[in-house]
């Protein structure tokens, strides 16, 4: 991946999230996170001490968060949702994240 070293902008579905570096993350328990989406503010931070690794795969969790909220899929896993049906919308959605953030994977 091809992540700008500053904050910067991604669309998950319709709608465009601000990522944000951050120095110091924390769960709602008060442990250490690597990164957080806030649905509402439209806001992914991430920390700032990961490796490129880490931080791209962290990135990758919270838009799969996201791609989960937004293609309504979080209700169906309290129902039988085929492994074939998950990773059917699941493909969809990932797909058109790569195509509306085309700059990141170049």
């Amino acid at each position: 991946m091809n992540l700008p070293k500053k904050d910067f902008k991604i669309k998950i579905a319709p709608f465009t999230f601000d990522v944000k570096y951050v120095d110091e993350l924390k769960t709602p328990a008060g442990t250490k996170a690597n990164g957080h989406i806030h649905m509402i503010k439209q806001e992914i931070r991430l920390a700032k001490d990961l490796t490129k690794e880490r931080t791209e795969a962290t990135l990758l969790h919270e838009v799969l968060h996201g791609l989960i909220h937004n293609t309504g899929l979080r209700p169906k896993f309290k129902e039988n949702l085929t492994e074939e049906e998950l990773v059917r919308r699941l493909g969809f959605a990932l797909y058109g994240f790569i195509e509306d953030n085309k700059e990141l994977f170049k």
